[in-house]
C-alpha cells in the first residue's frame, strides 16, 4: 500500500482533503494532510515544501505526492529532497524551469506556456 501526501493549495488548508482521506484509508492506504502557513505572506517555497517534508515518514514508504492547485509549484522542490514513488498533480500549476510562476501567466509571449 502506499503512503498518500495531500499537499492542498492557496486559500485552502489541510481540511480540502477531508472527504478523500477516508477514501484512500478504507483502501489501506496511509494519508497525510498538513496546513501550510499560506496565511504568510512572507512565506516562500521553500518554507512550505519544509512544512511537507518535515509531514512524511522517515521509512521508505511507498510515498505518492498529491499537489493541488498552486501545490503543484511546492511538490517539486520536496521531491527533490525526500524520495517520492510519483508526483500527482491535481489541477495544479506545473513548474516551467527558469520562468516564474507569474511570468507564466501575466507576460507577453508566454501563452505557449498555458
Amino acid at each position: 500500500m502506499s503512503f498518500f501526501c495531500l499537499v492542498h493549495g492557496a486559500f485552502q488548508g489541510a481540511w480540502c482533503w477531508d472527504l478523500l482521506i477516508p477514501y484512500l484509508e478504507a483502501q489501506g492506504h496511509k494519508t497525510v494532510a498538513m496546513d501550510l502557513p499560506i496565511e504568510d505572506a512572507s512565506a516562500s517555497l521553500s518554507q512550505f515544501a519544509d512544512v511537507i517534508l518535515q509531514a512524511l515518514p522517515k521509512t521508505d514508504d511507498d510515498i505518492v505526492l498529491v499537489g493541488h492547485s498552486m501545490a503543484g509549484t511546492v511538490i517539486p522542490l520536496v521531491a527533490e529532497a525526500h524520495r517520492v514513488s510519483q508526483l500527482v498533480f491535481l489541477t495544479a500549476l506545473i513548474p516551467y524551469p527558469g520562468i516564474s510562476t507569474i511570468d507564466q501567466f501575466c507576460h507577453p509571449g508566454s501563452e505557449h506556456l498555458k
